[in-house]
């Protein structure tokens, strides 16, 4: 009896090892059979598929047309920005003009030369293309030497239009504010004799009141017939409709537009007839 219990004991870890054996034989066997399952998953799944020349072809016409669509729309857009902005610069010099006439007297101002009565000195060097037309349009005009700049609010940049496109008079000034300091033009001292515009702006480098240099208009003047009284506008805007169509800045689906201040404050489009009055008066259609 001892003996077949010992017999039994000596085999039991023989048995042990038999059953470890056949786990880790059909492990293996499990493992091999779920590779190849893998596989050939793998291989009876559809190849990856690229692009065709054609359907390339298509996507890069789609975008064109895209493109096509909305390229015009963000010009209009931009050109309308520029006209807001040009618009608002104009009403922001009207209020600045109304505060400095209840300073002076009611007089508004004097300057030394065309356009300089805001803005900037010109950015030009004697060497550059369109210096010719700085100095006798007032480019050279130092910026404190320009009367309203100290009553802009905003800094000097409202006496520049982002649409400037220089002068058509000088065809290498490129930008009015790199030459002459200012994109904008106020009717001066002389301007009454040439389309029946009373001048605003007189000249300080010469004695007034006098013949041939009456000095600034006052508000009660303007104050006769202000919302037909014209003040100032884009540097194109006096007259050079007539003659030059190119020379504005602005248009709206090929309409010229000049923004335009008038005496009472408020800003509009204005173009001069052909037909235009020589003399002056608040009883015309403008003075």
């Amino acid at each position: 009896m001892k003996r077949q219990i010992h017999a039994l004991t000596l085999h039991e870890p023989n048995k042990r090892f038999a059953v470890e054996g056949a786990l880790e034989i059909e492990s293996t066997i499990f493992m091999k059979v779920q590779n190849c399952m893998a596989r050939e998953a793998k291989s009876s799944r559809p190849p990856d598929k690229a692009f065709t020349l054609i359907e390339l072809l298509v996507v890069i016409a789609i975008i064109a047309i895209l493109a096509g669509l909305l390229l015009p729309a963000l010009a209009r857009a931009k050109k309308n920005a520029q006209r807001t902005s040009c618009f608002n610069n104009v009403r922001q010099q009207g209020i600045a003009l109304f505060i400095y006439a209840d300073e002076n007297a009611d007089f508004y101002p004097v300057w030394p030369t065309w356009v300089a009565y805001g803005g900037q000195t010109s950015t030009l060097q004697p060497t550059d293309p369109g210096y010719i037309a700085v100095i006798p349009n007032g480019g050279n005009v130092d910026q404190t030497n320009r009367p309203l700049n100290k009553y802009v609010a905003n800094g000097i940049n409202i006496f520049r239009c982002p649409a400037d496109k220089g002068d058509a008079d000088y065809p290498t000034v490129k930008s009015c504010w790199d030459a002459y300091g200012i994109s904008y033009y106020m009717a001066f001292w002389f301007d009454d004799t040439n389309v029946g515009v009373r001048h605003v702006g007189g000249a300080s480098n010469w004695p007034w009141p006098q013949t041939g240099n009456e000095g600034p208009i006052k508000s009660s003047e303007i104050a006769i017939a202000p919302t037909t009284k014209l003040i100032l506008g884009d540097f194109p805007w006096y007259a050079r409709n007539i003659n030059n169509a190119s020379s504005a800045w602005h248009n709206d689906q090929g309409r010229s537009i000049f923004p335009t201040l008038f005496g009472d404050g408020h800003a509009s489009n204005f173009l001069f007839p052909t037909n235009h009055p020589t003399i002056p008066s608040p009883t015309n259609a403008y003075w």
